[in-house]
């Protein structure tokens, strides 16, 4: 984490490179998934979404990364709105998939076109390809992909 990006208040101490999930996972004090250093066992799938999204603003992207593969491990279909997020944050193709799933299920027009603000920046082939189709698909108002 470059720690020079985080946001000093006047009379503050330096950034703390502590703050990044990565040293904060290995002293035990932040996780996706437990344990956890205080004993505790519930998951809190909101505040580590929380976490990651204020990391990643910050150029930390290991709890989305985290986020990412667990919904990977998971073969879920529901997509986390973090793995959006996370796209539109980092421009990352990996996260194109979890884009491609969520435009399967896309119910209306506003729906192709939220995911059209999420590849804003995104590079590459893939995304190419997926900003043709959903073009293609609010060109013949096909939500569904049908």
């Amino acid at each position: 984490m470059n720690t020079a990006k985080l946001p000093q208040q006047e009379g503050a101490p330096p950034a703390d490179p502590f703050r990044s999930e990565r040293n904060l996972a290995a002293f035990g004090l932040w996780r996706l998934t437990g344990p956890y250093a205080d004993g505790g066992s519930q998951e809190n799938p909101l505040a580590a979404t929380a976490m990651a999204l204020l990391l990643a603003q910050y150029g930390d992207r290991g709890g989305l990364d985290m986020i990412f593969d667990h919904w990977v491990a998971a073969r879920s279909d529901e997509v986390p709105l973090a793995l959006l997020v996370g796209l539109a944050l980092t421009k990352d193709a990996k996260f194109l998939p979890a884009l491609r799933k969520r435009l399967d299920k896309a119910e209306d027009e506003s729906d192709l076109r939220q995911a059209l603000t999420y590849l804003r920046g995104v590079t590459g082939d893939e995304a190419r390809r997926l900003r043709k189709d959903i073009n293609e698909r609010l060109r013949t108002g096909a939500s569904r992909g049908e």
